[in-house]
């Protein structure tokens, strides 16, 4: 999320994202930055790419639960309204979070909460009793109000891995930013908290996310499968330490 402005000052934008018209311009910025992207103008893949990879990934390990944290103006929950049969947004913006309710009222499958998500995921995930796909993306933006704190990944991260859920699926947006300075931990340190908690877990960087998922699930004839194929993906790469 740290990334996601738009050359405009704060105020400007929120009187801009007060327009209906609004998300009809998120949706033309998409695809402009998808179309840039595809032209090398920018390094870092859009959002759309994003929201393509959650797809693929709750297609192939079948979890019909999201749990989002960082809502920003709510464009993964638009993307996927239809593909999960639940969805659940955790944003500690006051003005944010407002506006998102308003902009989902009527979809009775999205359940918006607002605060600081390393202390309301513990809570959330008590109520959920089955596997999900979280994606994480709850890091500071240019002029946010996590205030002293950058990014609350760690608590996240924890709270999710200690909670269980042996068959879900944990995308952390943002992979560059993992660095190791700020709030920020390693990619390595990442890797070493996931290793853990059991069971044990694959984890990959691609498209600028990072990925972690059940090392293997047993298939219907008892094999043992990665989600609903064999191998993981050839073009992900593993989780290495920066140099």
């Amino acid at each position: 999320m740290a990334s996601k402005t738009f050359g405009l000052s704060r105020g400007l934008k929120r009187r801009l994202a007060a327009s209906p018209l609004f998300d009809l311009y998120r949706g033309f910025h998409r695809s402009w930055d998808l179309y840039r992207w595809r032209r090398g103008v920018v390094s870092h893949p859009p959002p759309a790419i994003k929201h393509h990879l959650v797809g693929s990934f709750a297609g192939r390990f079948e979890t019909s639960v999201l749990v989002e944290t960082g809502t920003f103006f709510g464009d993964m929950l638009q993307a996927h309204r239809r593909t999960f049969r639940q969805l659940y947004s955790i944003e500690l913006d006051p003005w944010l979070a407002r506006r998102a309710r308003r902009r989902f009222a009527h979809h009775r499958n999205i359940e918006l909460l607002e605060g600081d998500s390393a202390e309301l995921l513990p809570s959330l995930l008590r109520q959920i009793e089955e596997p999900c796909l979280f994606w994480l993306d709850a890091h500071a933006m240019v002029g946010g109000v996590r205030g002293g704190g950058l990014t609350p990944v760690v608590a996240e991260l924890t709270a999710i891995l200690e909670a269980g859920f042996p068959s879900s699926v944990i995308l952390i947006d943002d992979a560059r930013l993992f660095t190791g300075t700020g709030d920020y931990p390693s990619i390595q340190e990442i890797r070493d908290l996931v290793r853990a908690y059991p069971p044990d877990r694959e984890c990959e960087i691609r498209d600028d996310v990072v990925l972690i998922y059940p090392s293997c699930v047993e298939g219907s004839g008892g094999e043992l499968q990665y989600g609903s194929n064999s191998t993981p993906s050839p073009s992900a790469r593993r989780l290495t330490k920066p140099k």
